[in-house]
């Protein structure tokens, strides 16, 4: 997921803190990842050369969970119709040489 954000001060030091973990240190747009399926949260901190902070609105979001499960869905029906295909041709097939 992209974090991506923008500002109209000098900043020297960006940070983002996701779902209320410690900050993490970043130096400008970033990619979030290694997310879990659900809801999450993140605020991006800049310090100006001063030390002073400000911060952004916290952004909620959600994450889909991934369509894994179609992988073995696709397998059994794979299998099932390669299966079906061999047992018509043999049955044929026999029938023929009798």
């Amino acid at each position: 997921m992209a974090l991506e954000f923008t500002t109209d001060e000098g900043i020297s030091r960006f940070e983002y803190c996701l779902d209320g973990q410690d900050n993490v240190l970043i130096l400008g747009n970033t990619t979030l990842s290694g997310l879990t399926s659900g809801a999450h949260n993140v605020t991006v901190y800049g310090y100006d050369a001063l030390g002073y902070l400000g911060s952004s609105k916290t952004i909620y979001f959600n994450v889909e969970p991934s369509p894994t499960y179609l992988i073995p869905i696709s397998i059994v029906a794979l299998t099932a119709a390669i299966s079906f295909g061999l047992v018509a041709y043999f049955l044929k097939f026999k029938r023929k040489k009798l």
